[in-house]
């Protein structure tokens, strides 16, 4: 189990306090959910997703790793489009973090797990701090325009023999 009541137990933490920050984190990404859509217009839609995705799997009371299917989507919505977002080099590879969770869980075998909810927080409040900041391309980026006519937009046409 990744949840933050089953990290908190396994920090040695009594059942109450463990149901404490269990509430704790629900009530975070209820906060968050909240924000992203009710006050944060100029969010776009990817990054509004991606919070909803991370704050389901950091409030739920029981998660696994095959529940991290909602981090990954969450991760790569938010660098798949870098026109809409603000993300750097720093924010790719906390993005990336969030995107390999299922790699180093549960805590009960891999202890750096227990460090999951608090990765999925700052990837939440990265989110919203970047969500209403202007967007800028990322440099070095290469941003695709529409396929000449005659010409297939599938990304692998043209490759091979």
């Amino acid at each position: 189990d990744m949840s933050v009541y089953a990290c908190a137990r396994l920090l040695g933490t009594s059942p109450g306090i463990a149901n404490l920050l269990q509430g704790s984190a629900i009530l975070v990404g209820a906060a968050a959910v909240y924000y992203a859509f009710g006050f944060r217009r100029t969010m776009g839609e990817q990054s509004r997703l991606a919070v909803l995705l991370t704050a389901t799997f950091l409030a739920a009371p029981h998660v696994a790793n095959y529940d991290a299917v909602l981090l990954a989507v969450a991760a790569v919505l938010v660098v798949s489009v870098p026109s809409r977002n603000a993300f750097g080099a720093r924010e790719f590879v906390l993005a990336s973090l969030v995107w390999l969770c299922p790699l180093f869980n549960p805590p009960s075998a891999f202890r750096i797990g227990l460090l999951t909810p608090v990765l999925l927080v700052v990837f939440i409040g990265v989110l919203l701090w970047q969500g209403g900041m202007p967007s800028r391309p990322i440099s070095g980026a290469v941003m695709a325009g529409p396929a000449s006519p005659g010409r297939s937009e599938h990304p692998l046409a043209g490759m091979g023999p």
